[in-house]
């Protein structure tokens, strides 16, 4: 639950802080094209709508095109979106600043910076020190995690002992099997 909080509050923080970012960058392309409505709150404005309105329209087409097997519709469906998604956040961007699909175009492509900027804070940042997944090697959490693990008797005290269940060593292996007991915080 914590980390289902945590997960959906930094989504929420980065994009918030993107779509702040992208507005401003939008609004520094918009004066740059010389569009006439170039003030930050229509930058933002433009940036919020064409997100939602990507998220709306065009992520259950490209849900629907991606329930059919096959590479190819994959693909398809993949470049649809893409085309779609750009084709839309264009549009937007032209109406809310008041300029032509061209001008919108090349005010649009200052936000590749700051779009850059996210994903390599999220590939260097968020991702490795909030929620990479890892394996751990040892069975210390054996008996509170989910899944495959050996169970025997503690041969100390008689308590249920947990091991996690190693593919490559097998019941009859000569490496003793190091288990976690219940009672006794020692492998035994």
């Amino acid at each position: 639950m914590a980390t289902t909080a945590v997960l959906v509050g930094t989504f929420a923080v980065l994009q918030v802080v993107q779509w702040a970012a992208n507005a401003l960058f939008l609004q520094w392309g918009g004066r740059w094209v010389g569009a006439p409505a170039t003030v930050f709150r229509h930058a933002l404005w433009a940036v919020v709508a064409s997100t939602l309105v990507t998220w709306i329209l065009c992520l259950p087409l490209f849900l629907v095109l991606t329930v059919r097997p096959g590479k190819a519709v994959l693909g398809l469906s993949a470049v649809l979106y893409v085309l779609l998604s750009l084709g839309l956040t264009w549009f937007i961007i032209a109406r809310v600043l008041g300029t032509s699909l061209w001008r919108a175009i090349a005010a649009w492509l200052a936000t590749l910076i700051p779009s850059a900027g996210y994903v390599l804070l999220t590939i260097f940042v968020v991702n490795p020190y909030l929620f990479e997944a890892f394996k751990m090697p040892t069975n210390s959490m054996a008996p509170t995690i989910l899944g495959v693990h050996w169970e025997a008797p503690c041969r100390r005290c008689g308590s249920p002992a947990y091991a996690a269940v190693d593919p490559g060593q097998g019941m009859l292996s000569e490496q003793p099997v190091l288990m976690i007991c219940v009672s006794v915080p020692r492998n035994t």
